[in-house]
């Protein structure tokens, strides 16, 4: 009975494939329609807001590495007095 089913699995394969065969690839499916007006300024959002946001964060990152640069150590905070 396993060899039965076996072969059964893989004729139903070979059908499969030998239909596949017949088309081409631009017949239909996603390649060729171009893309709607909403999916290509979609993309174009997503690239820029994407690029925008990582050159933000560089930012926000050199802006904390210079303000952490000034503020003084501890000893130099115990060294010094402060008027109470």
């Amino acid at each position: 009975m396993r060899s039965q089913s076996a072969g059964k699995r893989g004729s139903r394969r070979k059908a499969a494939s030998r239909a596949g065969q017949g088309r081409s690839s631009s017949s239909g499916g996603r390649g060729s329609k171009p893309p709607s007006a909403f999916w290509r300024w979609f993309k174009r959002l997503f690239f820029w807001g994407t690029a925008l946001a990582l050159i933000g964060v560089l930012f926000v990152a050199v802006s904390v590495g210079f303000a952490a640069r000034s503020i003084p150590n501890f000893s130099e905070l115990k060294a010094t007095q402060n008027a109470q």
